[in-house]
């Protein structure tokens, strides 16, 4: 199993946006366990193709909205995380 990174993009008003982030975050945790969300960014565990995980989240953005899918490879640095999340990051990427 490989990470991917989703990020969204919301073009249309805060409360769209909002409420888009919403399902979207209830689409991926009903197909992935043990993903975590950033502000607009999830990263999951996940067999399908990065192709196969946008086409699966399609039905939660609004017309305007935009869906980015990102393999994460071995490399990965960060910063400012919570220890849970670092935890997480240092685990799964």
């Amino acid at each position: 199993m490989s990470a991917h990174m989703i990020c969204h993009c919301g073009r249309l008003n805060s409360f769209e946006a909002i409420k888009t982030r919403a399902e979207l975050a209830k689409r991926i945790s009903d197909l992935w366990t043990g993903t975590l969300q950033l502000d607009g960014v999830w990263i999951v565990q996940s067999d399908r193709t990065s192709d196969e995980i946008r086409d699966a989240l399609m039905s939660c953005l609004n017309l305007g909205d935009a869906l980015l899918v990102v393999g994460a490879g071995q490399d990965a640095a960060w910063a400012g995380f919570k220890p849970a999340e670092t935890d997480w990051l240092v685990e799964h990427i």
